[in-house]
């Protein structure tokens, strides 16, 4: 797979933190994977605007990625692509998630923190992560 749309997606590092946004002027973690996965990937992911209330909301959240990871194929660290997805836990629960660049490497948003690009398999996110997965339906 072209590296391509990984090296435009990292233009969008800096983008802010927007609770439920869905494009470039403020997205939240599933916000930053919908609009590059359809823009820059051709996966047509969905918004999962309705499963969730808000991103700070640990349970639906939660229960939005466990009830929708069926339409995902789990793969295995080492098996990633461009454009497959990191599932990451916080506080116990399954409510992270990063758009996996290249291998190793995740662009992520966060509240207070923005959109960054880092590695997801350094300490501070390895133990954290819960999956990878790539989008199938």
């Amino acid at each position: 797979m072209s590296h391509e749309p990984s090296r435009a997606c990292s233009k969008y590092v800096d983008v802010p933190y927007a609770d439920r946004g869905r494009g470039p002027a403020g997205w939240d973690c599933w916000g930053l994977i919908y609009y590059l996965s359809r823009n820059y990937f051709g996966n047509h992911v969905p918004s999962y605007l309705d499963c969730y209330e808000s991103a700070r909301s640990q349970d639906s959240v939660s229960r939005a990625i466990v009830i929708n990871a069926k339409a995902w194929q789990r793969i295995e660290i080492g098996e990633e692509e461009p454009g497959d997805v990191v599932v990451l836990t916080l506080a116990g629960y399954p409510i992270h998630a990063g758009l996996i660049l290249e291998s190793g490497m995740m662009l992520h948003c966060m509240e207070g923190r923005g959109t960054v690009r880092e590695s997801y398999l350094v300490n501070a996110w390895r133990h954290r992560i819960e999956g990878l997965y790539r989008w199938i339906s």
